[in-house]
Order: structure tokens, then sequence, then C-alpha cells
């Protein structure tokens, strides 16, 4: 699980596994806006043996949502992980 709160502009690491093995993970943030949850980042990443890792700068301050998530091939069905939130406050961690 990534850290409950990061302060504004510094990096929040995640990393996962997925199993079976696949070789691309999408990771996406979605960021709390006026009672909403908005898409903030989607990035694809590369999964070495299921395993996958990113660092991700979060530049505005507020709540967001972090998960990874598997779009389904032939062989397995769609899915994704928990979702967990992360703050980051207006000032310090």
């Amino acid at each position: 699980a990534p850290p409950a709160r990061v302060s504004v502009g510094r990096l929040l690491k995640v990393s996962g596994l997925i199993d079976p093995a696949k070789a691309v993970v999408s990771l996406l943030l979605d960021r709390r806006v006026g009672g909403r949850w908005v898409a903030y980042r989607r990035i694809a990443l590369a999964a070495s043996g299921g395993a996958f890792a990113k660092s991700v700068r979060l530049r505005k301050y507020g709540l967001y949502r972090v998960y990874a998530r598997f779009a389904g091939d032939a062989a397995n069905a769609a899915a994704r992980s928990h979702r967990y939130s992360v703050r980051v406050p207006r000032s310090g961690p």
C-alpha cells in the first residue's frame, strides 16, 4: 500500500505484482474534485515477470486514489487492484 500522506511536489512510490505475469499494467490516479473523482493520470507500465513499479510526483494538494488495472486479454479477464487513498495536504506531510 502507498503511504496515506505525501507532501505537495513529492514522489509517490507505487509497486505491485500481477499474477499470472503480464507485460503491461496501467497505473491510475484519480483526484477528488468538487465531490467527485476525476482522472488525474493514466500511466502504462511495463511489468517484468509480473512486477511493476513507478514513482509519480503529486503537484496538487487534495485527496487521490491510486490503483493498478489490467485490461484483460484472451486468457484472462480484466482486473484491478484495491483502490488506495493518498492525501496531499496544503502544507507538510
